[in-house]
């Protein structure tokens, strides 16, 4: 089940991108540019952290004198790099915390001024911690860190003194606390974490209040909210959020005004908000940069002279994953990314927003929100589709009605494909001839609801765990080959479409049900042994070793707690 999965975790249209200089800071063949971070130091210079999935290896990335640096921070003989997260101390030094997978534990790095120091913050006697972790450096240059234990089900967070102090702040029991969190320090030092509850569906923020955590529930009344949060505290202290809205497929935002939380959805004119980084400029208003997940394109939201301004940064490929965002001190956004280019490569990429863009105003009264003096409220929609090449969509304030529509600036052509078999209804999808998927072109001719619901999976799920992580790489590694053998045989198909169909689609809710179970019947469970074992009698000697590498993986305790699937 779990290589059909893997299958289907590629797809991206595209459109393009304006007013913003675009640098591709890696071309090779290699897997680079994963889980980059982003910072800018004080002469305006922005450094990036980012993952070489190939080797392994964790590197660190610094422009000066109008050029960039890489080196290695750590990777001889180990897979380290995951997660990365980036932050400067007060002089000006680089400090990263990021994950050691193949020891299962949470690393730190800093630099002196001469050279890397590393660290092992928690490696907790071989439990699997230090997942998503997230770091901000504190008084006396001192790092702290939120992270997530995953054979444990915690949020924890360390913070070093003399040594590394470590707490368990919220366990989940059977189900996560804090996969997804983000960390801030106030004026005093103290931390402020961000975090998703994924039993309740909630997004919750805890600070720290000198004496104990104090926790609170934000958003009450909707489900699946909080995936992919950010937070940041604006000059008193008050903690805003961005977030992902899983309910309605939208980009999310929530602040604090000193009395109660204000909530506004930011955008909802696609699938968007995944991956999303906050920053808060001088006078307190918010940036984001989020990943559109129908088209596979970098975008970009600030909040200004009391309206949101939407921008798609890049549409020139495969791009936006993995996005980080940091402001310099004349309030420009700096913004690194993953762009993936194909056959199990991936590049580094960097945005400078070098122009204000010309807007276009939509009609509904606005209200004011942070930076625009004082609190807004209500729900802002899209009035539209997808941005048009070189320009900005002003978001009103106030709830409006939101039509989705795909449009494309690079000819991509368009394709109507059933919403469910040999159904009349239909779905308008743009299909990106330069890039489609293994399963786009071979099985459904066209980006299928299927796709984009495969690739919300790889994207919440899959890429949150070792294994999932590692079945991708697979698939990058091995798809041509799939897809030749897909391709050559009408039957195998049909089989796999209508399999898909059955276990992805009709069983979504299960998918994202509260244990996260996948149900199917000893019928579908036999089709998707029949399909591996065509796949497998027609592949090359090393695809065939993969494939009985994973139906070993699929029986084995930790890959069924990883993704739980029980045949009825």
């Amino acid at each position: 089940m779990l290589w059909l999965l893997s299958i289907l975790l590629l797809c991206g249209p595209v459109t393009a991108g304006a007013e913003w200089s675009i640098e591709k800071l890696s071309d090779s063949a290699a897997d680079e540019g994963l889980y980059t971070s982003i910072a800018v130091a004080a002469d305006g210079n922005p450094s990036i952290s980012y993952y070489d999935a190939t080797n392994g290896q964790l590197f660190y990335a610094v422009y000066t004198s109008e050029s960039w640096q890489h080196e290695v921070v750590e990777g001889a003989g180990a897979d380290v790099g995951m997660y990365s997260s980036l932050a400067f101390d007060g002089s000006g030094r680089a400090h990263i915390s990021y994950y050691d997978y193949d020891n299962y534990r949470l690393r730190y790095a800093y630099h002196d001024g001469a050279g890397w120091h590393i660290e092992t913050v928690d490696e907790d006697n071989g439990t699997d911690v230090g997942i998503n972790c997230n770091i901000a450096v504190g008084e006396n240059n001192m790092p702290h860190i939120s992270y997530y234990d995953y054979d444990n089900l915690e949020l924890r967070y360390a913070r070093k003194d003399s040594e590394w102090l470590l707490e368990t702040l919220y366990t989940g029991m059977f189900f996560e606390q804090g996969d997804f969190n983000a960390l801030a320090l106030d004026g005093n030092g103290h931390p402020h974490i961000s975090y998703y509850d994924y039993y309740n569906g909630n997004l919750k923020y805890s600070y720290y209040d000198g004496s104990t955590w104090q926790t609170e529930h934000i958003i009450s009344g909707e489900f699946d909210i909080g995936m992919y949060n950010d937070i940041a505290l604006d000059a008193e202290g008050r903690p805003h959020i961005s977030y992902y809205n899983y309910d309605t497929m939208s980009l999310g935002y929530t602040y604090y005004d000193g009395m109660q939380w204000q909530i506004q959805t930011v955008d909802s004119s696609a699938d968007v908000g995944g991956f999303n980084a906050l920053a808060l400029d001088a006078d307190g208003n918010p940036h984001i940069a989020y990943l559109d997940y129908d088209n596979y394109n970098l975008k970009y939201v600030h909040y200004t002279d009391s309206e949101w301004l939407i921008e798609t940064v890049d549409a020139g490929g495969n791009v936006g994953e993995f996005c980080s965002l940091a402001l310099d001190s004349h309030g420009i956004a700096h913004i690194s990314y993953y762009e993936y280019t194909g056959a199990g490569s991936g590049d580094l990429k960097y945005a400078r927003r070098i122009v204000t863009p010309s807007t276009t105003t939509s009609s509904p009264a606005t209200t004011t929100m942070p930076g625009g003096g004082g609190g807004g409220g209500g729900e802002g929609g899209s009035d539209g589709g997808e941005d048009a090449p070189g320009t900005t969509t002003t978001i009103p304030a106030g709830p409006t009605t939101s039509t989705t529509t795909t449009v494309s600036a690079d000819e991509a052509t368009t394709t109507t494909v059933p919403d469910q078999p040999d159904s009349a209804s239909t779905t308008t999808t743009t299909i990106n001839p330069q890039q489609p998927c293994v399963l786009e072109k071979t099985v459904f001719s066209g980006n299928h609801t299927a796709l984009q619901l495969l690739r919300k999976y790889r994207d919440t799920r899959m890429i949150r765990s070792r294994i999932g992580i590692q079945i991708q790489s697979w698939y990058y590694q091995h798809s041509p080959e799939v897809e030749q053998i897909i391709a050559s045989d009408s039957t195998l198909r049909r089989n796999l479409k209508q399999l898909l169909w059955g276990v992805i689609l009709r069983n979504a809710a299960s998918i994202y049900d509260d244990d996260g179970t996948l149900y199917l019947s000893q019928d579908q469970y036999n089709e998707i042994l029949d399909i591996l074992e065509t796949i497998h009698g027609a592949s090359s000697p090393e695809l065939r070793q993969i494939i009985i590498n994973l139906k070993v993986l699929l029986g084995t305790p930790h890959m069924r707690a990883q993704f739980p699937i029980t045949v009825q």
